[in-house]
């Protein structure tokens, strides 16, 4: 019985050896076996990392691009500001230029309107008795009273000095209708003087009544009209400072008759023959004579300076020239050399 059992127990013995050997044996079919490998999942993980870093880097660049845009922008408004600022001084100190000019023009011509108010306070004028006037013949030139009409304003007074050797009278009135006993001289002998003041407006005619050839009148006008005229060439001037002229067309005509020579003996083969203007203005010639002529800068002693020149200018055609520059510009006709005409240019 314990040899059964012992042999038993060596049976299971070698049984559970057998087992562990094939299972070692199996372990090592599968180790030498094929492997499968994994997807390399850290490659494409930086891939995506270094395109994130691409894209950002892009991202950062443009945004740099666009921050150097925006200053670049601000920094042209900012100049444009600058610019605009600096426009807006200028205009203002050609403002403040243009405003101290016309306050500088009101003064000057305040201070010329008082000068002249003063001046047309009541004044003194003479009329000379001069010699020779005692025999006929002043009367023919209208000369016997020196001015033989005079204009004043109310208040103003007249002296009547003789310079005659002859004793005179100023006598108002007319020898037709005699005194008119406004004012009277009686004898005024050689070397003396009458005066007398008009307060009142009128004609006052007068006349000497020992030579009653000689005759004059005194126009007597009210201050107050005076006044008005000044007021009124004032504002003439004012509209003439404010609004200058800008460039003019002129007319210098090329007359009938100086294609044979006589007009250069008046100075008239052009019509104005000189004639000033200012520069930038034009000077037209219409040739108004029935022969050709040239309207050439120059002289006929040095011949054409070469500013202008019309060609031949036939009749009824018109030359033109602008003037740019100042200065004198002498011309002639090349034709007719004796015609000659200057054009002074302020």
């Amino acid at each position: 019985m314990a040899g059964i059992d012992k042999a038993a127990i060596g049976f299971s013995i070698a049984i559970v050896a057998i087992g562990v050997g094939f299972a070692f044996y199996m372990g090592g079919v599968q180790d030498i076996g094929p492997v499968a490998t994994s997807p390399d999942v850290s490659s494409k993980v930086i891939e995506t990392e270094t395109m994130a870093a691409e894209k950002a880097a892009m991202a950062e660049a443009e945004a740099m691009a666009a921050e150097k845009a925006a200053m670049a922008e601000a920094e042209a408004m900012a100049e444009a500001m600058a610019a605009e600022k600096a426009a807006m001084a200028e205009a203002e100190a050609m403002a403040e230029a243009m405003a101290a000019e016309k306050a500088a023009m009101a003064e000057a011509m305040a201070a010329e309107k008082a000068a002249m108010a003063e001046a047309v306070g009541p004044q003194t004028h003479s009329v000379e008795v001069p010699v020779g006037t005692s025999v006929p013949g002043c009367e023919e030139t209208n000369s016997c009273y020196l001015p033989a009409n005079i204009t004043i304003n109310a208040g103003d007074t007249v002296e009547w000095p003789n310079v005659d050797t002859a004793a005179h009278t100023v006598t108002s009135g007319s020898p037709a209708e005699g005194p008119s006993g406004v004012f009277d001289s009686s004898l005024l002998m050689a070397d003396a003087t009458f005066a007398f003041t008009f307060e009142d407006s009128g004609e006052y005619d007068y006349f000497c009544m020992v030579h009653p050839w000689m005759v004059g009148s005194v126009s007597v006008t009210e201050e107050t009209m005076m006044e008005e005229t000044m007021m009124e060439e004032t504002v003439e001037e004012e509209i003439m400072i404010e609004e200058p002229a800008g460039p003019q067309t002129h007319s210098v005509e090329v007359p009938v008759g100086t294609s044979v020579p006589g007009c250069e003996e008046t100075n008239s083969c052009y019509l104005p023959a000189n004639i000033t203007i200012n520069a930038g203005d034009t000077v037209e010639w219409p040739n108004v004579d029935t022969a050709a002529h040239t309207v050439t800068s120059g002289s006929p002693a040095e011949g054409p300076s070469g500013v202008f020149d019309s060609s031949l200018l036939m009749a009824d055609a018109t030359f033109a020239f602008t003037f740019e520059d100042s200065g004198e510009y002498d011309y002639f006709c090349m034709v007719h050399p004796w015609m000659v005409g200057s054009v002074s240019v302020n």
